[in-house]
């Protein structure tokens, strides 16, 4: 990240499943896919910074976690604020 423009693209995509065709222009896949332009900025703040690891670690596993304080300080989170978003998919 530059310290002197923090603006940021953000995309996340989310493949569902690959569809097969006769002919090789035929392939393609079912997605989902969210695109975000924002602003970046690094997370200082320890309650902040505990907040959304443990809102990443429940994203990612589908359980809560404690975590400890020695390793919040071994991180650094970077907070996106979101200006614009888009999403699309592409499911049969």
């Amino acid at each position: 990240m530059q310290k002197n423009d923090s603006h940021v693209f953000v995309e996340i995509d989310r493949a569902v499943c690959l569809i097969s065709a006769d002919t090789a222009c035929g392939y393609g896949a079912e997605y989902e896919c969210v695109m975000c332009r924002g602003r970046a900025a690094i997370v200082e703040d320890e309650a902040e910074k505990l907040k959304g690891l443990k809102a990443l670690m429940k994203t990612q596993t589908g359980k809560n976690f404690e975590i400890a304080a020695n390793a919040v300080d071994k991180v650094t989170v970077v907070r996106i604020d979101v200006d614009s978003y888009t999403a699309k998919a592409r499911v049969k």
